[in-house]
């Protein structure tokens, strides 16, 4: 059976739990939230991508109500996933590859922690600069462990263990080394979260080459377009659009209504993990008659 989930990208959480029984009734197995860490202030949805720290809390609700929102959701027996920003904190205002002066002064002043002097990326086929440089941001030094366990690991534990929250999505998964690269983070995150729902975005795995996308699935679930293909369903979870293909890039905006339900339905058809992002920051119908229709309720309920 596979799993249908409603991306609520920019909901805060008081409204996700106020559409959970709405949510349940069209046949959505459960929610992906936004970034959940505390971050760069403004209505900018990228924002919520920049993150000064570890610690719950932003435009979208405190560490209160997110755990009302986990809780309310499951008691409609939905399940929560939350995005996470594992390599990366805020950068300047001015566009330096500096951290933000805001972001937690006991990470980012210890230089064994931090990683973002090596320049920006700017050929993605390059594994060495994918791994090792900025990615738009300043880069934390992901391969120490005194940084898991000071920051990455309790953020996850509260989410996981103290919340409940079901799943997450790791961000710029593919920027993160491998363990035969010398990083076993990943292998580590799943391990210690052997029941939990983990992917992490792989979009255009397909341009490294040498089986990355092989790679990355012994570890956990790839998150990926409904254009690209990996032959376990299992290992995979699609989109037919997403926060970056509708807001950063604005390459789907053009899809119609009746397209992206279309296309819903090609996913739905082959049977595999699905994610669908909602238009509306409020997750109001008229603002995205699609997310709660009658097509869609018959879509999720009749392919599951």
């Amino acid at each position: 059976m596979s799993c249908t989930l409603l991306h609520c990208f920019d909901c805060d959480y008081n409204t996700v739990a106020n559409k959970a029984k709405k949510i349940k009734e069209t046949g959505y197995d459960g929610v992906q939230i936004g970034p959940v860490q505390y971050c760069k202030e403004g209505e900018e949805n990228w924002k919520l991508y920049q993150p000064y720290s570890f610690y719950i809390g932003n435009k979208l609700g405190s560490y209160e109500d997110l755990k009302e929102m986990v809780r309310v959701c499951h008691e409609e027996g939905l399940i929560v996933v939350a995005d996470i920003v594992r390599r990366h904190l805020a950068g300047r205002e001015n566009g330096e590859m500096e951290f933000h002066e805001k972001c937690d002064h006991g990470i980012v002043s210890n230089k064994n922690l931090v990683m973002n002097h090596n320049g920006n990326a700017w050929n993605y086929s390059d594994r060495w600069q994918l791994i090792n440089m900025n990615a738009g941001m300043p880069t934390l030094n992901y391969y120490n462990k005194e940084l898991w366990y000071k920051c990455y690991f309790p953020l996850t534990d509260c989410l996981l263990n103290d919340i409940g929250i079901d799943g997450l999505r790791i961000d710029q998964m593919k920027h993160i080394a491998l363990p035969d690269e010398g990083c076993d983070l990943l292998k580590e995150l799943v391990e210690r979260y052997p029941d939990k729902l983990i992917y992490g975005e792989a979009i255009n795995l397909n341009e490294l080459g040498n089986g990355y996308k092989d790679k990355y699935a012994k570890y956990c679930m790839l998150l990926m377009s409904m254009w690209e293909f990996y032959y376990d369903f299992d290992k995979a979870m699609y989109f037919v659009e997403s926060h970056d293909t509708y807001h950063t890039f604005g390459n789907t905006r053009y899809y119609s209504d009746e397209e992206r339900l279309d296309k819903w339905l090609l996913l739905a058809l082959r049977g595999v993990n699905k994610l669908y992002f909602s238009r509306s920051k409020t997750l109001d119908e008229n603002e995205d008659k699609t997310i709660f229709c009658e097509r869609m309720k018959w879509i999720n309920e009749s392919y599951r």
